[in-house]
Order: structure tokens, then sequence, then C-alpha cells
């Protein structure tokens, strides 16, 4: 069987070693007897007797060597069509195999390519998420650092109002001591007017006179230093929250310009995410047409296959009869 499948279908002139490759079973000498005994089928099969008693024997061996003539003729226009169909296979097939191997290449480059996508989409998802977590940080730091500010506001609105109304209080207590002063230096004026009358009888009550107006000026200059040290120490305060709260202004400030550079950072970062989404939509759209294609080149190899198994053979009417009449053992399939 395997003879006449490399002889007749494939044009291959079956030999030992051949059979031996194609089998693999048994000794070198089942391949040799089994050849033996195909070319002696072939020899007795193509030998072509016509039985008819009217014949003359002559005549008879003059048409079977015609016939014999003509069946080799046919043979070999039958060879030569067949090695064209052959080499017109063969030619699609490598064609075929070409382009499969390029779609391979194709497709095992639309891979990487949305393999190395999908990588940097999680590394952009990655940085998207720290973004927010630190923009959320820095949003947290910027409503506490409000929140410190508006604190801060308010306690030099009360600071304010303190010094307002310690202001006020100094200014009615000097407002006061000078109406003190006036009534002492008017109370000393007539006082001594009177004492000119009766300088012996005043004397005693100009001294204590004298007395509370010291006292009393004392107790002014003391209160004016009372006063001015508080109204230093209110300045001092001041300053200080003034400090503070220019030291805040400028972390809000800080806060803002960075809160400002990361919602751009994630802005630009977003539309990278969407630019690359589109690139992979159009990588797997690619993949799809090669996917398509890559489906079409195995049907049409599996037509090719299929057609080399059936082993398409030409039409020639003698040829077909002399086949009907030889029976030569085929592969059962």
């Amino acid at each position: 069987e395997v003879c006449a499948l490399l002889f007749f279908r494939f044009g291959i002139t079956p030999t030992a070693n051949k059979l031996y490759q194609v089998v693999k079973k048994g000794s070198m000498s089942a391949p040799a007897e089994a050849l033996s005994r195909f070319w002696k089928e072939l020899r007795e099969k193509s030998r072509i007797r016509i039985e008819n008693p009217a014949l003359p024997e002559e005549l008879r061996v003059a048409a079977g060597i015609l016939t014999g003539k003509l069946w080799d003729q046919a043979q070999v226009l039958a060879h030569e069509s067949l090695n064209s169909f052959r080499a017109e296979t063969l030619e699609l097939v490598h064609k075929a195999q070409v382009d499969k191997d390029a779609a391979y290449a194709e497709r095992d480059g639309a891979i990487n390519a949305l393999s190395s996508a999908n990588g940097r989409i999680d590394q952009l998802n990655e940085s998207v998420s720290t973004l927010e977590k630190q923009l959320a940080g820095e949003q947290a730091i910027r409503s506490s650092l409000e929140t410190q500010l508006s604190q801060a506001a308010r306690e030099i609105e009360g600071l304010k109002r303190d010094l307002t109304a310690a202001r006020q209080d100094f200014s009615a207590e000097l407002a006061k001591l000078n109406s003190a002063a006036k009534l002492a230096e008017e109370r000393y004026l007539a006082s001594e007017q009177r004492a000119l009358l009766e300088i012996d009888r005043e004397r005693t009550m100009a001294g204590r006179l004298e007395k509370e107006l010291a006292q009393s000026r004392v107790k002014r200059v003391e209160m004016f230093e009372l006063h001015k040290t508080e109204i230093t120490s209110l300045q001092h305060a001041v300053g200080q929250y003034r400090q503070q709260i220019g030291v805040l202004e400028g972390n809000l400030e800080a806060a803002k310009a960075d809160r400002n550079r990361l919602e751009e950072k994630a802005t630009t970062m977003r539309t990278q995410f969407i630019e690359i989404r589109s690139q992979l939509a159009a990588h797997e759209v690619q993949s799809e047409n090669w996917r398509e294609k890559y489906e079409a080149v195995i049907a049409e190899n599996a037509k090719l296959a299929n057609l080399e198994r059936r082993g398409r053979k030409p039409k020639l009417g003698l040829r077909s009869e002399t086949r009907r009449s030889m029976t030569i053992p085929t592969s059962k399939k």
C-alpha cells in the first residue's frame, strides 16, 4: 500500500530505505520483499493481453505493444500534469506559510504592545492613586491651616478689642488724674492765697496738701508706667500674632501652589490615561483583524491539506479506463 501511494499518488519511486522511513516497522528484509511484490504485480498488471481466439498471435502481440506504448505516453502526460499541479500546490503552501509566519509575528507584536500598554496603564493607575492620596492629604492640611488661621484672626480681633478697652481705660484714668491734679492745683492755689492771710494757721494744711499732691503725682506716674507696660506687652503680642499669621499665610500659599501643581499633574495623567486607552482600543481592533486573517490562512491551509489528502488527479480518459482495468491495492481511508 505504501509503494502504491508513493508511486501513483506522489510520483516517488519507492525504495527499501524510503519504505522503512515511512513505515518504521519490522526488519529491512520486509520492505525489500514488499517492494519486490509491488514491482511484480505492477509488471503483471501493466502487461496488456488481448484475449480473442479469432486473432492471430502476432496481431495480438502487436496490439498489446501498441496499447502499452499508449499507456506509457498517457502515464508521461499524467506525471507532467501531476508535477505541475504539485509545484503550484507547493507554491501556494509556501505562500500561505509565509503569510502565516507574518501573521504570527504581527500577532506577537500586537500582544507585546498590548502587554506593555497594560503595564503602563497599571503604573499610571498607581500614580493617579498616589497623587489622589497626596492631594487628599494636602487638602486636609489646608483645612487645618485655614482653621488655625481663622482661630488666630479671632484671637487678634479679641486682642484688638482688649487693646482698645485698655486704651479707653487708660484715657479715662488719665483724665481722672488730670482732673484730680487740676483740682489739687486749684486747692493749692486757694490754700496758698489763704496761707498768705493765715500763714501760720495754714502751714500745716499746706504741708498736708503738698503731701497729697506728691502722692497723687506718684500714683499717676505709677499708673502711667503700668499702662505703658501693658501697652508694650500687648503690642509685642500683636507683633507675634502678626508674624504667626504671616507664616500661616505663607504655608497656605505654598499648600495652594502644591495643590494646583498636583491638580495639573493629575489632569495630565488622566489625559495620558485616556490616550493610552484609545491606543489600546486601536491595538485590540488590529489584533482582531489579524486574528481573522490568521483564521482565514488556517482555513486555506486546511483546504490545501484536504486537497493533498484526497490526491487530485488529472481527468484523462485513457488513463481512467486503464486504471479501471488494474486492481492495484490502495490504502483504506
